[in-house]
């Protein structure tokens, strides 16, 4: 849901149709969503099969975070461009912040005071605006992590802050024991304070527009269980009465990846969002597959690349499928045939949040992989016809992933030389 880097559609190979009863194919542009079977537009539900059993929110064209209802697709957008990225498909997530309703006295601590204000840029049309109420004391909040998250496992806590006439925010994480604080300036958009003997770390600084930042910041968990998550305006000592920032949607998750938003509106209550499973159904195999000569493109934006995440699966069996995927900062292709498994990561040192675009050109015995401009080569052959595309999870929920789908592809004939339209 966070990136780290503003795209543009200016080189995207996506954007052209297969030409009608020329090489047959899947087109399917989930940036203008234009979904292509031979070159005939279809309607998305007559192609992709989506399980979203939770609802879950996305940035929309004009900059607001948004809900979009559980079963329905849901399409992100670059909240200061508008530009629209594509499908989100995410991993199961939970926010186990106390609540983030922040004007709630009974289930957070506030420094100064705390009142609702009106901001169309949040899920019911408001914000918490914290005021600091006497000069030189603080000013923010202080919430309880619900007990989620244990010694031993790692967390993500997020928040989206607007400084006001603060120019550097704090977050804080409280155990019994110990306190690490962040400072992230956000004018000269830099961080401080990163702990490395408590291993606590401040995240690239997003900008979100109209004057809003997400501020990150990350523990392995593995010294301290930290209950508390803490905010504040700084520095303290210089803040004047009625110096105020706004803040939104805090947010405490497991993992090293953070996820869209999940708001919490029943105190000490975590809240889970289910993950979800894209696949391509109801379509003759024939009508965009050739098993003796094929290629087919993929552009995801994928939020995590250390841990396997799954970006395309074509065919779900254990045996001859293609798999796509990210891993230890690298972006791997995998083809499972005949001679076993072969991998191979053509462009290393691949960034969370950064477009991501593969090519795999296939004929019998040889598969030509191209990611990011960079070509290998695979021996392999697959000896049955994949008869599925499932995006963002290995065997539908071996592994699953949180990523964002810009498009994927298909042409009935190997591509040569390789390489991307543009």
């Amino acid at each position: 849901m966070l990136r780290n880097a503003v795209l543009t559609p200016s080189n995207n190979p996506l954007r052209e149709p297969v030409p009608k009863g020329m090489y047959g194919g899947l087109d399917l542009d989930f940036v203008r969503r234009r979904f292509r079977v031979s070159g005939r537009l279809v309607p998305y539900q007559r192609i992709i099969s989506l399980s979203a059993p939770s609802p879950k929110s996305v940035w929309n064209s004009q900059g607001q975070l948004v809900e979009v209802p559980a079963g329905q697709p849901a399409f992100d957008h670059d909240p200061v461009t508008g530009q629209c990225l594509g499908q989100r498909i995410e991993n199961e997530a939970t926010n186990y912040a106390s609540t983030t309703d922040i004007s709630d006295a009974s289930s957070v601590d506030i420094y100064g005071d705390v009142e609702t204000v009106a901001d169309t840029k949040f899920p019911g049309g408001h914000a918490y605006k914290l005021t600091c109420s006497a000069d030189g004391t603080r000013t923010g909040f202080r919430i309880n992590s619900n007990g989620g998250v244990a010694l031993g496992e790692p967390d993500v806590r997020t928040v989206f802050v607007n400084p006001g006439d603060f120019e550097q925010v704090e977050l804080t994480i409280y155990a019994f024991e110990a306190s690490v604080t962040i400072r992230f300036d956000l004018v000269n958009m830099t961080i401080n304070g990163l702990n490395s003997s408590d291993r606590v770390y401040g995240e690239p600084i997003v900008y979100l527009g109209d004057g809003w930042y997400a501020l990150t910041i990350t523990t392995p968990g593995d010294r301290n269980t930290y209950s508390l998550f803490g905010v504040r305006g700084v520095p303290e000592a210089t803040a004047v009465t009625g110096m105020s920032l706004k803040v939104a949607l805090p947010q405490v998750k497991k993992g090293v990846v953070s996820s869209s938003p999940i708001p919490v509106l029943t105190a000490g209550t975590a809240v889970t969002r289910a993950a979800d499973i894209v696949t391509i159904q109801n379509v003759d195999t024939a009508e965009w597959f050739n098993a003796d000569a094929f290629t087919l493109y993929a552009e995801v934006i994928p939020d995590d690349v250390q841990n396997l995440a799954p970006a395309v699966v074509l065919g779900a069996t254990a045996q001859d499928r293609v798999i796509l995927f990210f891993q230890n900062g690298e972006a791997v292709a995998q083809v499972r045939g005949n001679q076993g498994i072969t991998s191979i990561s053509p462009a290393p040192e691949v960034n969370a949040g950064d477009r991501a675009r593969f090519a795999v050109s296939y004929r019998p015995g040889t598969a030509h992989i191209l990611f990011n401009g960079v070509t290998q080569t695979v021996v392999n052959e697959l000896d049955e016809t994949p008869t599925d595309v499932v995006f963002g999870s290995l065997l539908n929920g071996t592994y699953r992933s949180s990523l964002t789908l810009s498009g994927f592809r298909t042409e009935k004939r190997t591509s040569s030389p390789l390489s991307y339209r543009s």
